[in-house]
């Protein structure tokens, strides 16, 4: 059964620092996620800031994917797709910033009940 989406928007702030943002993780004991979808925003004045996904193991460690690969950002370019589960947890990790690095973030997630 399908539960009702989650969103992390790291509360509509820019994505202006080394760090991960916009996590979100599930109880794998009742549930896994099943689809994410992203946007990302870059800054007017952040080309060359990296964005990489991350995904939660079941060891609770953060591990960068290959595919989606990490986003080069563009001044004031947008980005957007569809990252596939099952998984415990995504969050997009900043690095490299350059000027204010991402406008605006957003993850969206469906999760499946166990």
């Amino acid at each position: 059964m399908l539960s009702a989406p989650l969103i992390n928007n790291n509360g509509a702030a820019g994505l202006g620092s080394n760090a991960p943002f916009c996590s979100i993780v599930v109880d794998p004991a009742h549930s896994c996620i099943d689809l994410v979808t992203y946007y990302i925003a870059g800054a007017s004045n952040g080309v060359g800031t990296v964005a990489t996904f991350q995904v939660q193991g079941s060891d609770g460690n953060w591990r960068s994917l290959v595919s989606p690969s990490p986003i080069t950002l563009a001044n004031s370019t947008n980005y957007n797709g569809v990252i596939n589960g099952p998984i415990l947890g995504i969050r997009i990790n900043i690095t490299g910033v350059v000027g204010a690095g991402a406008s605006y973030a957003e993850l969206i997630a469906t999760t499946r009940n166990l």
